[in-house]
């Protein structure tokens, strides 16, 4: 199995901006950080200050994971560079459309934007998982990432 990391299209992008807005509200109505009415409003509103250019933010790159001989995009990928000083990259957004879930894309695709990280000259990579997502903790610790902080909390 190979892929390919593709600039995004801007059709491309509106699918994928719906899907990762409505996916960041969930999570943070899940994990208990914003209120049920307001979650989807803040995520608009965190998805526009980070991309407030679309596809032309400066320091962002946005791909389709495609799989070459399917000729599928199979999901997609947002990083950026965001410590220009350090050289540090953050990968936004990992997705990978449901049918092709669990078929090692994935890990293809975290080979591939690191590859592309180095470049850009960029010596490490940071990013964000929650801890309910064990499939994803399970990529990023087998990918080599490791634990830098962790966040608790209790609902009351």
């Amino acid at each position: 199995m190979m892929i390919v990391l593709e600039p995004m299209s801007a059709a491309s992008f509106e699918r994928f901006k719906a899907y990762s807005v409505a996916d960041f509200a969930a999570q943070m109505q899940r994990t208990g950080e914003w209120e049920i009415d307001r979650a989807p409003a803040l995520a608009e509103a965190s998805f526009a200050q980070l991309l407030p250019e679309g596809l032309l933010t400066a320091d962002n790159y946005l791909f389709d994971i495609k799989d070459r001989a399917l000729g599928e995009c199979v999901g997609a990928i947002w990083a950026g560079v965001v410590e220009e000083e350090r050289r540090e990259g953050f990968i936004f957004d990992l997705v990978i459309h449901e049918p092709y879930r669990r078929q090692g894309y994935a890990k293809l695709a975290m080979r591939e934007i690191e590859a592309f990280f180095v470049t850009l000259d960029v010596r490490s990579i940071a990013l964000e998982v929650y801890f309910d997502n064990a499939g994803a903790r399970r990529l990023y610790d087998e990918s080599g990432y490791q634990v830098t902080s962790q966040s608790m909390r209790k609902m009351l």
